[in-house]
């Protein structure tokens, strides 16, 4: 880790208004990364300070970063010397943060995406208004090869529970047939002091956004959210939601989710574990690593889960035939898999 931020100034002292910090992990996005800083610098309100780190980029993006602290003394700085991901990247900032005692939120946006000028704005007002630890917003996706957006926006009301954030995070129960939902912190303000001392999860590259979520909701006390998209998320094929071993860190981190979602309520337990269940089936239909062992003591959750509708017992039964009988069903998926590639040989040759 280098010595500490580089700002053009010092951190200007807090005042009457609320102060947001805004984390940016950076690594190679030199394309985009001018879009998502102007972005964030038109924002209507402007009682922020933006903590971008740079996860030792190789491309132009440290000296883009420098030009832009040099210009607004919102923006500072962290140059790792050493590669060492994006949870990481973000828990830097957060120690920095925490050590500056004089936030009011955390906020977090992706380096190569955009917010909309209101987007600070309508969660702080919200967040104030409700008093909500958590604030969650609609988004967009987006993509440099694609005509328009598509907005995601869908929740009745613009409060929430406890519970109803989970669903949210996990998109189960009243978002499952819903969209905008998801564990993604980007369209998120974090109250500072309920997030005091939550980190990312280093060992998890995937869903790690879903760990801290949990962990933020177990502090939290009000949620609230905001029905409009203020959040672009850019699509693009180098992310690290395009790894092929997706569904395996889906389970490495649902099952961290889990073991500290035992402070939670029992319903909130069930959702978790419904979500645990689709992973697990996905990683292992992939013939991805995963761990019968650690999967098995979740499987009368996974049973109750069912039970509710919160899981498809179909989805239930091979979570269940996996736990209990893993050599047979991974030579099961393996035959599966290969009659798969041979009907696609044969069966593609006569077509043409």
């Amino acid at each position: 880790m280098s010595e500490g931020f580089l700002s053009k100034t010092a951190l200007s002292p807090v005042n009457s208004s609320p102060k947001v910090a805004i984390v940016i992990p950076v690594c190679d996005v030199a394309p985009y990364l001018e879009d998502c800083l102007d972005s964030v610098l038109r924002q209507t309100f402007s009682n922020f300070q933006i903590f971008a780190v740079d996860d030792k980029s190789s491309d132009s993006s440290p000296s883009i970063l420098k030009k832009y602290i040099e210009e607004d003394d919102r923006v500072s700085a962290l140059f790792l010397d050493q590669r060492k991901g994006v949870s990481n990247a973000r828990n830097e900032a957060l120690e920095q943060i925490e050590t500056a005692a004089e936030f009011d939120y955390v906020a977090f946006v992706d380096s190569d995406d955009i917010v909309e000028p209101a987007y600070l704005e309508n969660l702080v007002k919200k967040s104030v208004e409700t008093s909500s630890d958590i604030t969650v917003c609609g988004f967009f996706n987006f993509s440099d090869d694609a005509e328009g957006v598509e907005n995601l926006v869908s929740y009745p009301n613009e409060e929430f529970e406890q519970e109803d954030f989970i669903e949210h995070v996990f998109a189960r129960g009243r978002w499952t047939k819903s969209i905008g939902g998801g564990g993604m912190v980007w369209k998120v303000l974090f109250s500072a002091h309920a997030i005091k001392g939550c980190r990312f999860p280093s060992d998890v590259k995937i869903v790690e956004d879903e760990v801290f979520c949990v962990n933020a909701a177990i502090r939290s006390r009000k949620f609230a959210y905001v029905p409009l998209a203020l959040y672009g998320h850019r699509s693009r094929g180098g992310s690290l939601t395009c790894d092929k071993n997706i569904a395996a860190e889906r389970v490495k981190a649902r099952l961290i989710s889990l073991e500290m979602g035992k402070a939670l309520s029992e319903y909130a337990q069930l959702i978790m574990a419904s979500a645990l269940a689709d992973a697990s089936v996905k990683a292992f239909q992939c013939s991805q690593q995963i761990l019968e062992n650690q999967l098995r003591p979740y499987k009368q959750l996974i049973l109750k889960a069912a039970e509710k509708g919160l899981v498809r017992k179909r989805s239930a039964s091979k979570f269940l035939l996996f736990c209990n009988f893993p050599t047979l069903s991974k030579v099961f998926v393996k035959s599966r898999n290969l009659l798969t590639v041979l009907r696609g040989i044969f069966f593609g040759k006569r077509k043409s």
